[in-house]
């Protein structure tokens, strides 16, 4: 029978990754895996979209949710921008990928989706992200580096969750054995891009539709699609429509299924949303537009400096979030152009 697997992980941005063109922080499990899969650049997600766990829980009745045994039988508290309603996943079963390797897949519906926890960063990964980014410091002295990274720093364990799931990618694929089933597409994905993911946290509304927030990882694996790089743009709606065609009864040759939504995948652009902010991504281009002012708690706005502050941002290098152009003053032609078109 025709079968998805979908390992979901959680907080973990696309650029993040190794095969995604991190080169700081080695992640060798999850390269290695990238070399023999399809690897979809360009999988956005917009933050106020539904959970994809509850939109895989309305795909088809014939599925089964393998979560890990430290979640409880209630929503999760790590995830709270991707709440789970577990009363639509009646058949579950909690496993513990360190210890038992099985079930196996032999018998499982058509719909498999493995549910890691979200892994507490340890004391070593914590130094290994500090070595990484600040080799430069490893011989100073301690009071000029106390305070440069901190265990509270969003960026420092956003970085240390990351090595978690690396270190704990191979417990899992163990846990679904080979792959060798010609009727079995696995996917490897995100659910959310990183601990800035839920807008609520703060107030920025460029931060909001980020890079590390909106990009997520996703690999797509079959034993007859050759691996690759997919440049096309992905959203959930067409990560959905494969996951339909590849269950669908009509579907006699999954490998051949799979080839033709990548030849239909024709979009050069992404829309998504935030509750702040409204943003657009091209190849080149990230056009972001302001939802409302933010405000901070307890602040009373200035509406002269709220004015002053563009309503729009337009960045000429998505890849690197930092690596903008303030358009709207400099070049108000090119804004104009860019946001009627």
């Amino acid at each position: 029978m025709q079968r998805v697997v979908v390992i979901c992980l959680s907080k973990l941005p696309a650029m993040g990754l190794g095969c995604y063109g991190q080169l700081r922080l080695p992640t060798p499990n999850f390269d290695e895996l990238a070399t023999r899969a399809v690897v979809c650049e360009r999988y956005y997600r917009s933050p106020s979209s539904p959970s994809l766990l509850n939109q895989l829980s309305d795909l088809t009745p014939d599925r089964l949710l393998l979560h890990d045994s430290s979640l409880a039988t209630h929503s999760p508290s790590w995830s709270a921008d991707c709440v789970i309603e577990w009363e639509c996943w009646p058949n579950r079963v909690a496993i513990d990928s360190g210890l038992q390797p099985e079930p196996s897949l032999g018998s499982a519906p058509g719909l498999v989706v493995l549910l890691p926890s979200i892994p507490e960063p340890s004391d070593e990964s914590l130094e290994e992200v500090r070595l990484a980014w600040e080799p430069e410091f490893e011989d100073a002295s301690s009071e000029e580096t106390s305070g440069l990274l901190t265990a509270d720093d969003r960026r420092l364990r956003q970085a240390a969750l990351m090595l978690e799931w690396e270190k704990r990618l191979p417990a899992w694929l163990q846990v679904l054995g080979p792959h060798d089933n010609e009727n079995e597409l696995r996917i490897i994905t995100s659910l959310d891009g990183s601990l800035d993911a839920d807008p609520e946290e703060h107030d920025d509304w460029v931060r909001s539709v980020c890079e590390p927030v909106v990009h997520l990882p996703l690999l797509l694996q079959h034993p007859a699609v050759p691996s690759g790089r997919l440049r096309e743009f992905v959203t959930a709606e067409s990560l959905l429509q494969l996951m339909r065609l590849c269950l669908s009864e009509e579907s006699t040759d999954m490998a051949a299924t799979i080839q033709q939504w990548q030849n239909e995948l024709t979009d050069s652009s992404v829309q998504y949303d935030s509750p702040l902010a409204h943003a657009v991504r091209t190849e080149n281009w990230l056009f972001i537009e302001r939802r409302h002012p933010p405000e901070s708690a307890g602040e009373i706005a200035d509406p002269a400096q709220d004015e002053e502050e563009p309503e729009v941002r337009l960045y000429r290098k998505p890849e690197d979030v930092w690596e903008s152009m303030d358009l709207a003053s400099q070049y108000p032609d090119v804004l104009d152009s860019f946001a009627s078109s």
